[in-house]
This record gives C-alpha cells, sequence and structure tokens, in this order.
C-alpha cells in the first residue's frame, strides 16, 4: 500500500507528525527538522485516502510555495510512481487526485488579497509554511478571517510550523 511506503519513508518524528490525528498540530524544530516534507507525506496520504477533500497550502510567496512544496511534491509523486494518479495544474499549483476528488491548492500570501483567496472553501486541512516570516497580522488575518471559518465543516486541522521559536503567533490557544 502506497501509504504505508510514504510513511514508512518518513524519520520516526515524521512519522509521528504524518500519522498524528489533532485538530492542531505544531511542530516546535528549527530548521532543517523536516517539517515541510512531513506536510507533503500528509497531504499526498489524504489526497489518495479521502474522497473529495481540500487541502490549502500557504507560504508567504508564490516562489516559495513553489520552490518549497510545488516542486518537491511533483517529484514525489513520480519517486512513488503515482504521478499518473493526479492531474496537475502548473500556473495554479494545484493537484487533483483523479481517482479520490481530492484537492491541493497552493498559493502565495504576501497580502490581504492573497489570503482572501483562501476564503469560502472547506478544507479538511490547511498548511501554512514558514509561518514565523508572515506579518503577525497577517498571519492572523488569513487564520481567523479566511480559513478558520470553514474549516470545521471538513475534518479540522490547521498545520502551522516555525512559530514557537519566534514568538510571532497571535493566537491565544498556543
Amino acid at each position: 500500500d502506497i501509504r504505508r511506503r510514504i510513511v514508512g519513508d518518513c524519520h520516526p518524528f515524521q512519522a509521528d507528525g504524518v500519522r498524528d490525528p489533532h485538530e492542531l498540530v505544531v511542530f516546535r524544530v528549527g530548521r532543517g527538522g523536516a517539517k515541510t516534507p512531513t506536510k507533503r507525506a500528509r497531504a499526498l496520504i489524504k489526497l489518495i485516502s479521502l474522497q473529495r477533500v481540500r487541502i490549502g497550502y500557504a507560504a508567504t510567496s508564490k516562489e516559495q510555495a513553489r520552490d518549497l512544496m510545488w516542486d518537491k511534491i511533483k517529484e514525489t509523486c513520480e519517486a512513488y510512481g503515482i504521478t499518473k494518479e493526479f492531474h496537475f495544474l502548473d500556473a495554479p499549483m494545484q493537484m487533483t487526485c483523479i481517482r479520490t476528488g481530492s484537492i491541493y491548492k497552493l498559493r502565495g500570501v504576501e497580502d490581504k488579497r492573497d489570503a482572501e483567496k483562501f476564503r469560502g472553501f472547506p478544507q479538511s486541512e490547511f498548511q501554512i509554511d514558514e509561518a514565523g516570516s508572515f506579518p503577525p497580522e497577517l498571519l492572523r488575518y488569513l487564520i481567523e478571517d479566511c480559513v478558520q471559518p470553514r474549516i470545521g465543516e471538513a475534518m479540522s486541522l490547521r498545520f502551522l510550523d516555525d512559530i514557537l521559536d519566534r514568538n510571532t503567533f497571535p493566537h491565544p490557544d498556543i
């Protein structure tokens, strides 16, 4: 089973993050701690396993989203021999699993207008990469105003990283 292969290829602490069922998952790991590959594994497993889910991914810029996740997730699909299971749209950085109809949408979020593009879509998972590099007000707006109102309609999960070291996350629950 491809899901077992993906988890089996993870470092033990990555595998814990891939399998974690909690609503809010935070990695308190420094640079090079494999947070982004863990998110990639989580997304692939959900895309091939669950029917018609949406997973959002935000980076601080479109270029960063492409460099950190988009190019690498396509390489990962190729390495696992599952590229044919997906339809890839390069310009909007969106991949759809043909069998399940599940969608992974990557965006750069440089301002409120970019954040608004996540508004209105129920998502089963929302991943924020390099959250500590976002301006705190933009990060708050992205999560609280654009994503959080609809994330409860799906399998509620937000994925944040790189935030505790910088103490920039404005949410009172953390």
